[in-house]
């Protein structure tokens, strides 16, 4: 095999030598249709040419027809079949934005908190300011100091096969050579597949996270104003 596929995939020098496509991933035989119990957690195309699964977002499982090529046409690549279930994948696996949940107020004591009055409130408005003012000093440094952002990561199978992620970790991308696929087995593609991706999985090193700095002044903000509330109310927070 030419390293033409490599340079294509622009992972020269990230050839996985000691993988074996041929390793046992999920064992079944390349049946031409999969149970519908089985498909029902499944992604495919209008043409069922690919079927993915996954679980939390990852690929755990990969059927593709071992009648793919009178399937596929002849206008399209099996790349181009794999790149239309991943984009039906984002959709179905994209998950809503959180919720921001209710502060944890657990082991905060609230005892011998002041009865609402000119002078407590003005305490408070101090603390709230000086918190306000160091989350700017922190966001500020965090904005010049920004963290180092996740890297798209691939993984390629001497210039056969390559799985690409994207910089948010999510498959975005399966490509073959065209020469090696005229040969190949569904078996080897499905194994194949499943294996660079966990390879490709492992590799990935996600963005470093929010300051903790942040974090800790968004708790003693959450405390005050519960504490506010309190005194306001009278109440114990909830």
């Amino acid at each position: 095999m030419t390293s033409a596929f490599g340079k294509l995939c622009g992972m020269d020098g990230l050839l996985d030598d000691d993988f074996d496509p041929l390793a046992p991933v999920h064992v079944g035989d390349p049946a031409d249709e999969v149970g519908e119990e089985e498909a029902a957690d499944s992604v495919t195309d209008p043409q069922r040419i690919v079927r993915l699964w996954f679980d939390g977002g990852r690929l755990t499982r990969v059927f593709v027809s071992p009648i793919w090529h009178r399937r596929l046409g002849e206008h399209r690549t099996l790349g181009d079949a794999f790149a239309a279930v991943l984009a039906a994948a984002r959709i179905r696996i994209a998950e809503p934005e959180p919720e921001l949940p209710e502060p944890d107020l657990a082991g905060v004591d609230f005892t011998g908190l002041w009865r609402f009055g000119r002078d407590p409130f003005t305490t408070f408005q101090l603390a709230i300011d000086n918190v306000n003012r160091r989350w700017q000093d922190a966001a500020k440094r965090q904005l010049e100091q920004p963290p180092v952002p996740a890297q798209p990561v691939s993984a390629v199978w001497e210039g056969a096969m390559a799985v690409h992620l994207d910089a948010g970790g999510e498959l975005a991308a399966v490509e073959f050579d065209e020469d090696w696929l005229d040969d190949a087995d569904v078996r080897e593609i499905n194994d194949g597949v499943l294996r660079l991706a966990q390879q490709a999985y492992a590799r990935y090193v996600p963005a470093a996270g929010p300051a903790d700095e942040l974090a800790a002044i968004t708790r003693e903000h959450e405390i005050l104003m519960a504490g506010l509330r309190r005194m306001v109310t009278g109440r114990e927070p909830g």
